[in-house]
């Protein structure tokens, strides 16, 4: 059976992947809410077997999977685990720089966290000042709400944490996990509170005026006790559909940036 996994070669294996110069995945998530009825790992779960599949089409090597991420406006969730930004981007500096110092030259990030991004950024920033190569990431997330659209009905009003596409997602990757009967509505994706003479939105965690929104240093457990938005109902067909598409355009990416010059200067 051919290995994927860098974790699983012996280094022999290890060096004859490294001269083969492939594509290194680096699967990255959270262990945080995803409201009532979905796994806390969700983020994580999905890039992995994002970045699973898609190895398998384009001959990639995986990096082992990063859990946790920069989760502070989920806490309050109990399961939620949180690293900080300094400590994640140190990580993911060291890792990196572990990955180039081995021989690997061109590495796809797959992030599944959209607070993980900057620490993310500072890391590659140092990477490219040291070795001068740039290195493209992915939001699986992100991607999947753009496939979800041709599957969902109504999709702008369940395209949101929480809700969709992880609740399809999770009912095709990993059904066991997903606790159908604690699924219970939360907010409105547009929906307000009324702070003073404020309107307050938790899905965009800011005050709303002519508008504008302006950041407000809250966590969504303070004004979304379900963790979630919306009322989710999810659809294996849908999550399946989804999860292919995501696969294939992972896969098609890592193989062209494999033929990309990424040495571009300090």
């Amino acid at each position: 059976m051919k290995k994927y996994y860098l974790s699983h070669m012996t280094w022999v294996e290890a060096e004859e992947a490294i001269n083969r110069d492939p594509v290194v995945l680096v699967p990255i998530g959270t262990t945080e809410c995803q409201g009532r009825h979905l796994p806390l790992g969700y983020d994580h779960i999905v890039a992995q077997r994002l970045c699973e599949e898609a190895a398998k089409k384009c001959d990639a090597v995986i990096a082992p999977v990063i859990p946790y991420g920069e989760s502070q406006k989920l806490w309050g969730f109990p399961g939620t685990v949180t690293i900080s930004s300094e400590t994640l981007s140190a990580l993911l500096f060291d890792i990196t720089d572990s990955l180039l110092k081995l021989g690997f030259t061109h590495i796809v990030f797959v992030n599944n966290h959209d607070p993980n991004k900057p620490p993310l950024d500072a890391a590659l920033a140092k990477i490219r000042d040291k070795y001068g190569r740039v290195f493209p990431s992915l939001w699986p997330t992100e991607l999947a709400r753009v496939f979800a659209k041709k599957y969902l009905d109504n999709p702008a009003e369940k395209l949101m944490h929480g809700n969709e596409p992880g609740t399809s997602l999770c009912m095709y990757l990993c059904p066991e996990w997903v606790r159908s009967d604690l699924i219970e509505g939360g907010r409105e994706l547009k929906e307000t509170v009324r702070l003073g003479e404020l309107d307050f939105s938790p899905s965009g965690f800011g005050f709303m005026l002519n508008g504008l929104k302006t950041p407000y240093g809250i966590r969504l457990h303070d004004y979304c006790p379900q963790g979630c938005f919306g009322k989710a109902e999810g659809d294996r067909e849908v999550g399946k559909k989804v999860f292919d598409d995501m696969v294939d355009y992972l896969a098609e990416l890592a193989a062209k940036f494999r033929t990309v010059d990424n040495l571009l200067g300090a």
